[in-house]
């Protein structure tokens, strides 16, 4: 099988501690999630992993791949796309497990495929798929893969990975609170100001790209003209950038959809349908109140963040 030109090569085993990328200068930060993939992959013949752009899915799997004989293919690319597809038969016969595809929303026909693929050889791990419009790559994994696959989600760094410390989940327990304090340095309110400034996106905590500014016009330049577009086809750029603008200056505050649609100039009901577009391509997250009935929380209105305050920042226009 023709594998070798599309395969990601393999340099030999190396650990998951921070190093320099070849080439990029920018330094990999390991991720909280690398144990799950792995352990997942012993257990699922299909691990998917979904999220935002630019949010390293890519990187920590072909970071968990070297040194394997796991292969990498890219729908990302015109002519590999559609080769996917128009035969997606031959071209999992042509790309044989372990493989690595990446963006497979834009080949769902592989879905099913790749189900036969999975019944036939029954192997756990053979297939690692990634993508970031999660609502209709996620209709198509209900309908073919049920079962088969494990779902993982990936969000910008947490405040743990980028200062290189233990992962451990919140909990509301006050002795551990306090023994957390006591081990880890205060920061001054200028480093609070500047961790939230340039936000968690690998590629400016890494120190890939220094602007901000340009990062981030460049990432909603493309958000807004491929994954939006591609879920909403008759949507307004403009307004909807205004919508986006509108939602990062009330980050933290309860939603109010008649004072954000008055500011982009739509109705409430379209200010309604972008904010649930914008929660399902990860770039904000509705907190709603903690309360003992599900009555009391449908009619509660819920608080409006965004995953990544350095791109809040930027829509917010500080400086």
């Amino acid at each position: 099988m023709d594998t070798q030109s599309n395969s990601f090569a393999a340099q030999g085993e190396r650990g998951l501690h921070s190093k320099r990328e070849a080439g990029s200068g920018a330094a990999y930060i390991p991720r909280a999630l690398e144990p799950l993939v792995l352990s997942l992959s012993q257990e699922y013949p299909v691990l998917l992993l979904t999220g935002p752009r630019q949010t390293g899915k890519t990187t920590m799997l072909k970071r968990l791949m070297e040194g394997t004989q796991r292969s990498y293919i890219s729908l990302d690319s015109f002519e590999t796309r559609r080769d996917a597809q128009e035969d997606p038969a031959r071209f999992l016969q042509r790309y044989q497990p372990p493989l690595l595809i990446d963006e497979v929303q834009y080949a769902p026909q592989l879905l099913t495929y790749i189900k036969i693929v999975v019944d036939e050889r029954g192997r756990p791990g053979d297939y690692w798929l990634t993508g970031s419009q999660v609502f209709k790559l996620m209709r198509g994994v209900q309908e073919s893969l049920a079962g088969r696959v494990a779902h993982l989600k990936m969000s910008p760094l947490s405040q743990s990975e980028i200062a290189r410390s233990q992962n451990v989940p919140f909990t509301v327990d006050r002795e551990r609170l306090l023994a957390m304090q006591d081990t880890r340095r205060a920061r001054t309110s200028d480093e609070v100001f500047e961790t939230m400034y340039r936000g968690s996106m690998p590629a400016l905590v890494g120190d890939k790209h220094n602007s901000t500014a340009i990062f981030y016009s460049s990432y909603l330049d493309s958000y807004i003209e491929r994954d939006v577009r591609d879920l909403s086809p008759g949507l307004d750029s403009f307004r909807f950038l205004d919508f986006i603008k509108s939602a990062a200056i009330r980050c933290g505050q309860v939603v109010n959809f008649a004072s954000m649609a008055r500011d982009a100039g739509i109705s409430e009901k379209t200010a309604k349908g972008w904010l649930g577009l914008l929660e399902t391509l990860g770039i904000v997250v509705l907190l709603y109140p903690s309360s003992n009935t599900a009555l009391s929380r449908t009619l509660k209105s819920p608080k409006l963040y965004f995953f990544d305050t350095g791109l809040a920042a930027h829509l917010a226009g500080f400086d």
